[in-house]
């Protein structure tokens, strides 16, 4: 929590700057919020789903789908969290690599900071502020997610015309929407593309 020296420091900055730069950092941090929850799904809700037998859910009044997963799906997840658990069983079928997970920590991490900190990137030299790259990161690794789910789903269809598939341009639609405002977000504030991505154009 932030002290009254931090809060001076806030003021300085407000002050000195002309606030391109923290609304900029406001629009990575939604950015990052959206991919996040997200991801979050993809990892979770998706796996979830995936362990439930067709007649094993149902849904609420308000829509809601609660699933009745299977027991192999809690013996999964005993004794850890859901989102660790399934981040560490797309590990152990390759689905993800290390680095991939590694990633997704960090991305909690990052949003974590965005949502309890989020000024003392401004005040604060131990707190990188926020950069398009790393949005650009964290929405390749929501694809690559995609791209897994996708195939597992199709995998069960006996009609799946593989080559007609173009796989590596699949994503979920939700992730096509979060990919489209991030990206029109972010070319409204001139950070996108990242100079690191254009440059390999």
């Amino acid at each position: 929590m932030a002290d009254s020296e931090d809060y001076e420091k806030l003021i300085e900055y407000l002050k000195a700057g002309d606030g391109a730069d923290i609304a900029q950092q406001f629009i990575l941090s939604g950015c990052l919020q959206m991919i996040y929850e997200d991801v979050k799904y993809k990892i979770t809700s998706k796996l979830k789903s995936f362990f439930t037998e067709p007649q094993n859910f149902e849904i609420t009044e308000s829509g809601e789908i609660l699933y009745h997963p299977s027991e192999k799906y809690e013996k999964i997840v005993k004794g850890k969290s859901a989102q660790k658990a399934c981040r560490e069983w797309l590990v152990s079928i390759g689905a993800l690599s290390d680095e991939d997970a590694e990633l997704i920590v960090h991305m909690i991490d990052r949003r974590n900071e965005a949502a309890h900190n989020s000024f003392e990137r401004f005040v604060s030299s131990s707190r990188q502020p926020l950069s398009a790259i790393e949005v650009a990161a964290y929405l390749t690794i929501s694809r690559k997610i995609d791209q897994f789910w996708i195939q597992t789903e199709l995998e069960t269809d006996p009609d799946t015309d593989w080559e007609a598939l173009d796989l590596e341009g699949s994503t979920f639609v939700n992730t096509m929407l979060v990919e489209n405002l991030c990206t029109l977000a972010l070319k409204e504030a001139g950070l996108w593309p990242p100079a690191e991505f254009d440059d390999a154009d």
